[in-house]
């Protein structure tokens, strides 16, 4: 909305502007001032469960959505979560593997809280980390150390324990890799960010035409039932009233 200050033909963006979709239709449109859109989740899915109360049931989501409070937000209201994690492509490398292999090969004493490795070095609790972010959510972290590791020059050796983050992240995971959840994917990707390649490269709006919170969203609703109108009038006319779901190859 703004002019860059170095008078380049680049805008800075004032809002942080999402769109919902589904079967190929926006279903629900959210304007934030926060960058950031793992802050922005909440609010706009509260207001899509108003709308829509008992029709959904999967979320379908890009890694910027990503955190532990999301993940529980999601549970309570009884919706799958098919988020892609953050750390998706560092979890395919060989160091990455290597390190979650360490954490599998630990065995955990309930009685003592404390884990072992197969050669017996012991990771004792010394304390736990709370994060409070920006929302007011608090999330945990158990830090264990070893303190007779000797390894390579080290020390020491800590491992960091989110049980709350790991159970859901590990669920996520388990939904978008079958086919089910890849093609949940490429319906989000196809859907959603389709609809913003229309309204910025199709229609070349590239900047909206009011100021005011109140205003843009009223011009992001106008251009979200344009769409829609344009879609359902190609699939009268192409006598397809089908539901839009793409396939996997």
């Amino acid at each position: 909305m703004k002019e860059d200050h170095m008078k380049n033909g680049q805008l800075k963006a004032a809002y942080n502007v999402q769109l919902a979709s589904a079967s190929g239709f926006i279903i629900g449109e959210n304007i934030s001032h926060n960058p950031s859109d793992m802050y922005t989740l909440k609010p706009f899915l509260t207001n899509l469960l108003d709308k829509y109360p008992n029709k959904l049931n999967k979320i379908v989501a890009d890694a910027g959505y990503e955190n532990e409070e999301n993940y529980v937000f999601l549970a309570e209201k009884g919706l799958d979560s098919y988020i892609k994690p953050s750390n998706y492509k560092k979890s395919k490398t060989r160091k990455y593997k290597k390190d979650m292999e360490f954490r599998k090969n630990l065995k955990y004493d309930e009685k003592q809280d404390k884990y072992t490795s197969p050669e017996g070095k012991e990771f004792i609790r010394c304390k736990d980390k709370h994060t409070k972010k920006k929302s007011g959510y608090i999330s945990t972290t158990k830090i264990y150390r070893c303190f007779d590791w000797n390894t390579n020059g080290q020390k020491t050796k800590g491992i960091y324990i989110s049980e709350t983050f790991q159970k859901h992240r590990e669920k996520s995971l388990k939904n978008i890799r079958p086919k089910e959840g890849i093609e949940e994917r490429i319906n989000r990707l196809i859907q959603t960010e389709g609809a913003f390649s229309k309204i910025k490269d199709g229609l070349s709006y590239n900047r909206f035409h009011h100021k005011g919170k109140a205003n843009v969203i009223s011009e992001i609703n106008l251009l979200s039932i344009s769409l829609n109108l344009n879609k359902l009038a190609s699939k009268i006319t192409k006598k397809d009233l089908e539901i839009i779901k793409y396939k996997a190859a």
